[in-house]
């Protein structure tokens, strides 16, 4: 700093890079230069001084673009949180037949069996026969009422949950949801970790409030695997969504750490202050940059 500066007692208040070598310059004490009679801050690293530029006042179209932004980013915001439920909806309800197999196959048996000492058994799934893939048949709804009703009832639903294919093929919703996560920690910076468990919480509930809304429609189609895969979907449901909303939590506690190590391996010193947020948010302090 020069001997013939003023110090005016103000100080940098926001993130500012310093255009000798990157250091971040918030905090740095504002002095009225004595020469050219302009404030200015001292970059305490390499000693170069930052002016402090007055700006012209803004147009009300820069208003305008801002608002328009913000809207498009709360549009952007909303979208992928759409899209984060609907996936996990939609992986949730293509597993169900798969889920119920051995449930599916013990109904399709059942029911091959008792038709086929009735005299008018339907013979227009007979490739399902051939192939002994009862899972396939189109079950009679006044069997499933009786017989099928008391298959469905005594079946071990804990014992289909809790199989490694269950959890292999339950696999892609936990990656999507730890992956949205740390969206969630980068994009919504404005909130804290704990508000975005919050966030989570509400996917789960919305997906699972889906899946409760498909088991409450009319099938139409009594096929011995969709029969089956209805009646463990909402237990299969809640057991993957509460597993995914753990990993979503671990993808929002990690997401900013991660974002910062990416930063620092792949952006050159002097671009860090721009993403000094990631630093702020949590309190930590800007790494120090060097002279390139």
């Amino acid at each position: 700093m020069s001997i013939n500066a003023q110090d005016i007692g103000s100080r940098i208040g926001t993130d500012r890079a310093c255009t000798g070598c990157g250091f971040n310059l918030i905090h740095q004490p504002i002095v009225r230069e004595s020469t050219h009679n302009l404030l200015i801050a001292t970059c305490p690293e390499c000693g170069t001084a930052a002016p402090l530029v007055s700006y012209p006042l803004m147009s009300r179209w820069v208003g305008r673009w801002k608002l328009m932004m913000a809207i498009a980013w709360v549009a952007i915001l909303l979208g992928m949180f759409s899209l984060q439920c609907m996936l996990l909806y939609d992986r949730v309800i293509n597993q169900s037949s798969y889920l119920a197999l051995p449930l599916a196959n013990e109904l399709g048996q059942a029911y091959y069996d008792w038709a086929s000492t009735q005299e008018n058994f339907n013979t227009n799934q007979q490739w399902a026969i051939d192939q002994r893939r009862y899972e396939f048949l189109n079950l009679d709804l006044a069997w499933l009422e009786n017989e099928g009703e008391q298959i469905l009832r005594s079946a071990n639903e804990l014992e289909m949950l809790l199989r490694w294919g269950i959890f292999l093929r339950s696999l892609p919703v936990l990656v999507i949801s730890f992956l949205f996560g740390l969206f969630w920690a980068a994009a919504a910076l404005g909130a804290t970790r704990r508000r975005l468990l919050i966030l989570a919480l509400a996917v789960m509930s919305i997906a699972l409030l889906l899946i409760i809304g498909r088991h409450a429609t009319n099938q139409l189609y009594y096929n011995a695997s969709w029969v089956a895969g209805y009646e463990l979907l909402i237990p299969y449901a809640i057991m993957v969504y509460s597993i995914a909303f753990v990993c979503m939590a671990l993808g929002i506690w990690s997401g900013r750490s991660i974002a910062r190590w990416i930063i620092r391996t792949t952006m050159p010193p002097g671009m860090l202050p721009t993403f000094a947020i990631l630093w702020t948010r949590d309190g930590l302090d800007l790494p120090r940059t060097t002279r390139r």
